[in-house]
């Protein structure tokens, strides 16, 4: 196994002179460092040996620590518990999940036989629940205990590519992504406290032949997806899951360069908050490890401001209240809350008390729009009503002051009212009755 650090990146260097850790007999299949400790990394091989490592200074190089042995065939998966200290999860071929104390070098504390291999298992946000994913089912179990699986979820997926789960930062939800029975990509979200019920939503992706891996980002309640073999990344935002609320599609993201052959996550403390990154990993390919971060696009005067929007308080890895001998052995001592921290450096200030700006709109208001309309309308209205009086006063001139500059040529129909006139005024008609009469 080859470590290195990531503030110094570049072309690594080949020969004697990497440092590596050696000590597996066996293909290494699984990498954890501990969250709470920085220096301290698990490995599992095919030797169904896990390894503790304690690194050099620098993070290049190191010492076997710790040899946890119990598994009779290959470990395939590490999970450290994120909120107790050197409380370590395993997974093995041969049908079992084992939680051990990384600070002793005994017997594994709790044995959960799963009944088939298990293809991913993942803790709830406060520690203290474990789920364990066979190929078609989901068991739950008290990780202190070991006993009987609380609840069970079957047929999970139709498909035949397996699964992988998340629990979700609400505790009652379970996310699973599988396939279909005809082959497609989909995910379900489950509500835990009822097992035997059908799932809350299932969202078929695409028919994409790779597995896909769920990446969870607790604090923004992103789920991110990525699959060995592809360049894109599936982002859904989880946030508000229910019965009614359906998750929604945000993005799908193309990673630059080769293609995958695998991705991690970094801890949120490595996100750049001036940048407005909300997630920063790494990407593997055939010949490099890079760095990928996803951001929210702000506009560039915010820059000087902490978006505390998109930084609530996180999970402070460094501040945990419980250890292991406390975690398996003090059974009446229920795990402690989460602590948290903020990101915000001490010179930002929060984009929630920012003062507004007050801006003059280049556009008018609607208020403005419709009385400039009301007052070019009267103005229309009135030269309208100019123009008739007008035209009624020549009509008028005409009818009393007929035009003969031009002989007996009257202007048109100007004839024929002189002519009806005329016949208004002749007395033929009138039966011997005068004007005067």
């Amino acid at each position: 196994m080859y470590v290195g650090e990531l503030s110094k990146p570049g072309k690594s260097a080949s020969g004697n002179n990497v440092k590596t850790l050696k000590g597996h007999k066996e293909r290494v299949n699984a990498l954890a460092f501990n969250p709470h400790d920085d220096n301290i990394l698990a490995s599992g091989s095919d030797d169904a040996d896990i390894r503790l490592w304690r690194l050099e200074s620098g993070g290049v190089g190191g010492e076997c620590v710790n040899t946890l042995g119990g598994h009779i065939r290959s470990i395939r998966a590490l999970l450290w518990n994120p909120n107790c200290n050197n409380v370590l999860a395993s997974s093995s071929s041969d049908n079992t999940v084992r939680l051990w104390d990384a600070s002793s070098s005994g017997d594994a504390k709790v044995t959960i036989d799963v009944g088939e291999a298990p293809l991913s298992m993942c803790y709830n946000y406060k520690g203290d629940g474990l789920a364990v994913a066979g190929r078609k089912h989901v068991v739950f179990v008290d990780p202190r205990t070991g006993g009987d699986p609380h609840t069970t979820i079957k047929d999970t997926h139709q498909g035949s590519k397996g699964q992988r789960i998340v629990w979700l930062r609400d505790q009652n939800y379970l996310f699973t992504v599988g396939s279909t029975k005809a082959a497609a990509r989909e995910f379900k979200i489950w509500d835990v406290r009822n097992p035997g019920g059908k799932a809350l939503s299932a969202i078929t992706i695409d028919r994409g032949a790779g597995m896909l891996n769920p990446f969870y980002d607790e604090d923004t309640n992103l789920i991110y997806l990525a699959s060995k073999g592809e360049s894109s990344i599936h982002v859904y935002d989880m946030d508000g899951v229910s019965s009614t609320v359906k998750p929604r599609e945000c993005s799908k993201a193309s990673v630059p360069g080769a293609i995958m052959c695998g991705m991690c996550v970094l801890p949120k403390n490595t996100c750049q908050v001036q940048d407005t990154q909300v997630l920063r990993g790494l990407h593997a390919s055939s010949t490099s490890v890079q760095t990928i971060t996803f951001k929210v696009p702000r506009a560039a005067k915010l820059a000087q401001y902490f978006h505390d929007d998109l930084y609530p308080a996180t999970r402070d890895l460094n501040n945990v209240t419980m250890d292991a001998s406390a975690y398996f052995d003090a059974l009446d001592v229920a795990v402690p809350e989460v602590n948290t921290v903020s990101l915000r450096p001490k010179d930002m200030p929060l984009l929630s008390e920012k003062p507004k700006d007050v801006v003059k709109s280049s556009r008018p208001k609607a208020s403005t729009y419709l009385a400039a309309q009301r007052k070019e309308e009267e103005r229309l209205r009135a030269k309208d009503e100019q123009f008739q009086r007008l035209e009624a006063l020549a009509h008028q001139h005409a009818r009393y002051n007929a035009n003969n500059s031009m002989g007996s040529r009257k202007i048109k129909g100007e004839r024929d009212r002189v002519a009806a006139r005329d016949d208004d005024n002749d007395d033929s008609s009138d039966s011997g009755w005068s004007d005067d009469d």
